[in-house]
């Protein structure tokens, strides 16, 4: 298993420093809108420091890139794909987040079975574009405040799977589950789609020592559905000393619980 920290890649030496084992990059924020110039000067950036590298994205859809209702445009959805993951994939992030919240909200009083058809569409775009990278789009269920729709790990789940593709599938957030009061079934239940998993406390912040027995349910909830790819911190901006006494935290427990090994 890996244990890495969501942040831009400015703070590329923070991640390492801190002893997270990989960064994962926003896409949205750093990548989608950036010029050439703009973009190269990221990958200078990124190719230049060679102790730690981006494994996973998250952010991937702009809020204007719309995934479904009266303002989807397919051919815009289309060539948004291409270009992120295409920048994405030079940097070798090999896992990206799907989920952009506000891209994919159902506007008020449209046919949500009409949503959810366009939704497959657009999940299936980015899936054959990641294809050609070798990446893997993740769907991440989302608390209901930031969005309308797959708003537990159960009902993310289900659209994978009707999606039916080899590199779409699920992410679970424990941060999303435990604020909206979900439980764990959802996750227990979807162990064999789950390919990535992002925490932080209930409060959205780094893990201290207060949070010992949350990290303790969150090990056991992986170590049950055998889980050992990667785990991504995303919560607020907290300094290098604070960080790197939550990694050294989550590091001892998923070694007690064999979930984690020094050589990654």
């Amino acid at each position: 298993m890996k244990i890495g920290l969501c942040c831009s890649s400015r703070n590329i030496e923070t991640a390492y420093k801190s002893g997270a084992d990989y960064y994962e990059i926003n896409a949205m924020a750093e990548l989608a809108k950036a010029s050439d110039e703009e973009f190269i000067k990221i990958k200078e950036r990124v190719d230049g420091f060679d102790k730690i590298k981006p494994y996973s994205s998250n952010g991937l859809v702009s809020p204007d890139i719309k995934l479904c209702g009266p303002d989807l445009d397919l051919k815009a959805v289309g060539s948004y794909a291409e270009k992120v993951l295409c920048r994405l994939a030079s940097l070798g992030v090999k896992i990206a987040v799907l989920g952009s919240g506000t891209a994919r909200e159902v506007p008020e009083g449209y046919d949500k079975k009409t949503a959810y058809k366009e939704l497959l569409t657009c999940a299936e775009i980015f899936a054959n574009e990641a294809k050609k990278h070798n990446q893997t789009i993740v769907l991440e269920p989302l608390n209901k405040a930031e969005t309308n729709i797959f708003n537990t790990v159960q009902e993310g789940a289900d659209f994978v799977r009707e999606l039916n593709l080899d590199n779409f599938r699920l992410l679970a957030d424990f941060y999303h589950v435990l604020k909206d009061g979900e439980g764990y079934d959802g996750i227990l239940k979807n162990a064999d789609i789950i390919s990535h998993i992002h925490i932080a406390n209930k409060e959205r912040r780094f893990f201290t020592e207060k949070d010992s027995s949350l990290i303790d349910e969150i090990v056991f909830v992986l170590k049950e559905i055998g889980y050992s790819k990667a785990v991504s911190f995303e919560g607020e901006k907290a300094e290098e000393k604070e960080l790197a006494g939550m990694f050294a935290l989550l590091k001892q427990k998923f070694v007690a619980a064999k979930l984690y090994f020094a050589d990654k």
